[in-house]
């Protein structure tokens, strides 16, 4: 299966997103935020990974999580943002 020149594009369009968007910090992982995920994790009943994002954009001081996952609003440390929460412009 090859990928025709749009989405070859579009691919590199995401990746230079993720990479070098305005508000982008790349966090490092430290026992501070291990531990925190891991008392997320039990508080909330939620993934590893999850937690350890939520616990990655606490530290980064972020204001909001956005997420596709429902699942999530039931964490309260963090103002968590579901697609459904926003309505197009």
């Amino acid at each position: 299966m090859s990928c025709g020149l749009g989405a070859t594009r579009l691919q590199q369009d995401f990746l230079d997103l993720i990479l070098y968007g305005n508000n982008t910090v790349f966090m490092g992982l430290d026992g501070e935020t291990g531990r925190q995920a891991g008392e997320l994790r039990a508080r909330y009943n939620i993934t590893l990974p999850d937690a350890l994002q939520i616990s990655s954009a606490l530290a980064a001081g972020c204001e909001a999580f956005l997420t596709n996952d429902v699942a999530l609003n039931r964490v309260t440390d963090l103002n968590v943002i579901t697609f459904n929460d926003v309505s197009p412009a």
